[in-house]
């Protein structure tokens, strides 16, 4: 993270929304995915090794921190394909997890939650 600052909302003045400024990070990994099967090529197996290396470091980084993060999918890990950089995103869901606290074992997005709503 390189700064942040808070800006107020347009259309509701009582709202403040604070922005982080990071690295410009082009793709996701779910975007790469879909490349490879839309073009019918085998995702390379050495991608395969440096961005699984990368995922487990990120995930043994915030594990060591006690941090969950409750909703890692190909669209949550960004990739700089140039440096064959993979970061970890979207911790809007992510949770400091404390010993003795109670925490539910399934949560979902919103609109997930509607659309089985709908199909129950």
């Amino acid at each position: 993270m390189y700064q942040h600052f808070f800006s107020q909302g347009k259309e509701k003045k009582n709202d403040i929304y604070l922005n982080l400024v990071m690295d410009y990070i082009p793709d996701t990994l779910y975007k790469i995915l879909r490349y490879y099967y839309k073009i019918k090529y085998q995702f390379p197996n050495m991608l395969g090794k440096i961005y699984s290396y990368q995922m487990f470091r990120a995930l043994a980084y915030i594990h060591n921190l006690s941090i969950c993060h409750r909703d890692i999918k190909p669209q949550n890990v960004l990739v700089d394909t140039k440096l064959n950089r993979l970061v970890l995103c979207d911790f809007g869901s992510a949770k400091k997890l404390k010993r003795g606290e109670p925490n539910v074992a399934y949560i979902c997005s919103r609109w997930v939650e509607s659309i089985f709503g709908e199909l129950t």
